[in-house]
């Protein structure tokens, strides 16, 4: 239709740059220095930049291998090289053992994400982990949702004929455009 009318056709090629690394980000805070590593599977982080991203106090005991970290009230100890830790002195099996690589010790993300009550997902596309409170998100969200319902519903109607979109970004908040 368009070569018809004289006019030429062009398709939309948008681009997309795709990072080079993983970033890691607790919330809305990015970690410096969270550079993953995979194990078996498993996507491991350097262990006190993990912990310290989550506000726990660290420590490492090089003579017995031993991670202990203080977080919310539970002291979490792992040992490298074993899939045994414990959580507030109750055992806890971790899906790979934390391993020392050149002079960084890693820590599995998805063991102490579900240790701390947190959920972590992996966007492929932005090369990126997500480390939230999955319950404060939805509480959040659904905040945000019923204060701009409220709007809506309180808008004169020659306002209500405009179109909205929106988006829920990893803190929870909803931004509204036009």
């Amino acid at each position: 239709l368009a070569q018809n009318m004289g006019m030429v056709a062009t398709p939309y090629m948008g681009s997309y740059e795709t990072p080079k690394e993983s970033t890691v980000q607790i919330e809305d805070k990015i970690l410096v220095g969270a550079k993953p590593i995979i194990k078996e599977d498993r996507t491991l982080l350097p262990f006190s930049v993990l912990f310290e991203g989550l506000g726990a106090e660290v420590e490492y005991d090089a003579s017995t291998k031993t991670i202990e970290a203080m977080m919310g009230g539970k002291d979490i100890k792992m040992k490298i090289g074993s899939k045994s830790a414990t959580v507030s002195g109750q055992p806890f099996n971790l899906a790979v053992a934390p391993l020392v690589e050149g002079n960084v010790t890693y820590i599995p993300l998805r063991d102490v994400a579900n240790i701390s009550g947190l959920t972590a997902d992996y966007s492929a596309l932005q090369k990126k982990i997500n480390i939230y409170d999955a319950d404060a998100l939805i509480k959040k969200i659904d905040s945000n949702f019923k204060i701009y319902n409220t709007i809506l519903q309180n808008a004169a109607k020659n306002q209500m004929n405009k179109v909205f979109k929106s988006n829920v970004n990893m803190t929870g908040n909803v931004e509204f455009y036009d």
